[in-house]
Parts: C-alpha cells; sequence; structure tokens
C-alpha cells in the first residue's frame, strides 16, 4: 500500500519515524519498525504492507511517528495544508494540521 505525507507550508522533515500496531483492548503496541522512505522537497512517501486484526501481531491501530519542525521564518499560527494520502490514485486522502504556539531554543 502507498503512503505520501505532504508536511504543511512552513514546515520541513526532521525524522522519518516508524510505525506500529497498537491493540486497543490489550493497550499493547508492537515494537517500532522504521520507515524506508523517500523524501522529494516536502512530500515524505513509502511502501508498506499494512494490515489490521489480521493476525495476532498487528492490533486496532496502524501508528506512525514522523517528525516536523518549523523553517525559520515560520509564524506561530495553525497550518492546514498538509495532508496524507494512503493508497493507489489517493484512494484515501486525509486533512494533516500542525499548530506552532511560539518559538522555542
Amino acid at each position: 500500500m502507498p503512503y505520501k505525507f505532504t508536511v504543511p507550508t512552513g514546515w520541513k522533515w526532521v525524522e522519518w519515524g516508524s510505525y506500529y500496531y497498537y491493540n486497543d483492548e490489550t493497550h499493547v503496541a508492537t515494537p517500532p519498525k522504521p520507515l524506508d522512505v523517500t523524501v522529494d522537497d516536502k512530500v515524505l512517501s513509502f511502501e508498506l504492507d499494512t494490515h489490521l486484526n489480521s493476525k495476532g501481531t498487528d492490533a486496532t491501530r496502524l501508528v506512525f511517528s514522523v517528525l516536523v519542525e518549523p523553517v525559520a521564518g515560520t509564524k506561530p499560527d495553525v497550518y492546514k495544508d498538509g495532508q496524507a494520502v494512503v493508497g493507489k490514485d489517493g484512494q484515501a486522502l486525509l486533512p494533516v494540521k500542525t499548530a506552532l504556539w511560539g518559538i522555542t531554543q
């Protein structure tokens, strides 16, 4: 299954992160696995054989962990133009929103 994450305006990718399965009933997560990604400007993309509730090692939720940070000059605000596209031809388009509350050193 192809995935494409587009970082919102004013943000950049810091780390490509990992994914894991989380079981809502037992509150147990599988060990995180690193993502093998391609980064093209603001788009992070990868392919992953994902599944939920199909065998003992998966669970009710698939969780992705990726890190972004604001680029120089980004003002505190809410940026809503990021997106996550799941599947071929954008079968599922999910909005991504980031908020910058203040600048920290």
